[in-house]
């Protein structure tokens, strides 16, 4: 009977961690991810475990407003939030029609589509 429940502990463990790991394993170099329901679209020209390089995030606002936000580099990590990541981006800038900034970090809470619909 231990063994059982322990088999059992065991088994909860492993499918609440892929679950949890999921929405990082949805981050491929070179492809869209398609994030928050089409709302933001992440690329990454390469990643390397949770270090990410050449980023580039499009946010399309409810009204069609289209920001893009490009960062050197960045990090994700799991959130707090299910099903979901957090993407840290360092040193950007903000591509915005014909206005631009630079910002230090920006962070975001992203579920990719493909997630969400699981």
């Amino acid at each position: 009977m231990k063994n059982s429940l322990t088999a059992l502990i065991f088994a909860f463990f492993v499918v609440g961690c892929s679950q949890q790991n999921a929405a990082l394993n949805a981050i491929v170099a070179g492809t869209n991810v398609v994030c928050n329901d089409g709302h933001y679209v992440l690329f990454t020209a390469k990643r390397k475990g949770d270090s990410l390089e050449d980023i580039k995030l499009t946010v399309t606002t409810p009204s069609g407003k289209v920001t893009t936000l490009i960062a050197d580099n960045g990090t994700i990590s799991k959130s707090e939030k299910p099903n979901c990541f957090k993407l840290k981006m360092y040193n950007g800038r903000t591509e915005n029609g014909t206005a631009n900034e630079t910002w230090q970090l920006s962070v975001f809470d992203l579920q990719p589509v493909d997630i969400s619909q699981k």
